[in-house]
């Protein structure tokens, strides 16, 4: 059994095909853990639910009392679902001190400008659960998996830059995002402020991660090969 003092996942999307439900239940049943925060997207806006995504909910309707939930952006009926089905309030941003470091954590499509577009239900599922055909285009040479790639690491880098922007703002040393499903870490070392921002990925595709915080508020990122429950 593994140990840490917060554990910090996002983006699970149950509902969706494409959900590794399972592989997050073993996962989170490896650890011990103090506290779990749940950085937003914990259900997927109209999607339909199987029975491995119920065993999770199972899971964290027994562990509510550890658990904090943040909201989403693929989840607009998210705070009465999960309060009403797992029983647990659900906030904007968890902002906490650990070690003499300001640590805040938010879904992170806060900072991103293209947000509204998925704001749409219809748009939102088809994207997440057809991206992996979408990627499979090839037109005279031309890829659209490289296209997409290359979008999608300018958009973590843009989403990063905007949340480092708002740390230093706010003062906060650590802060963690979920949303682009690309799990990173940045830091940004300034002459008047350092940040470090962590992004803890999704558990949706081929590869999932988490993020483990110790007691000493020392961040380590985990990445999972796993596929689509």
């Amino acid at each position: 059994m593994n140990e840490t003092d917060i554990l910090v996942i996002s983006d699970i999307h149950l509902g969706s095909d494409i959900c590794n439900a399972k592989m997050l239940l073993e996962t989170l049943q490896s650890y011990e853990y103090r506290k779990l925060i749940i950085v937003g997207d914990l259900f997927q806006d109209g999607g339909v639910l199987n029975d491995e995504h119920f065993e999770v909910i199972k899971y964290l309707r027994a562990y509510r009392e550890k658990i904090k939930c943040i909201d989403g952006n693929h989840d607009p009926v998210e705070e009465s679902l999960v309060n009403g089905v797992i029983g647990i309030h659900v906030v904007k941003k968890y902002h906490w001190e650990m070690n003499g470091k300001k640590l805040c954590a938010m879904h992170g499509h806060q900072f991103d400008k293209w947000c509204f577009i998925f704001s749409e239900p219809f748009i939102d599922r088809f994207f997440l659960n057809f991206m992996w055909l979408l990627k499979m285009v090839t037109i005279k040479g031309w890829s659209l998996a490289s296209w997409f790639e290359s979008f999608h690491n300018e958009f973590s880098r843009r989403l990063a830059d905007r949340a480092i922007k708002y740390a230093r703002k706010k003062n906060i040393d650590m802060i963690i995002c979920g949303h682009t499903h690309q799990p990173v870490h940045v830091k940004f070392r300034g002459k008047k402020s350092e940040v470090d921002y962590f992004n803890c990925g999704a558990w949706v595709e081929n590869m999932c991660s988490f993020i483990t915080i110790d007691k000493d508020c020392n961040i380590q990122l985990h990445l999972v090969s796993c596929s689509a429950s």
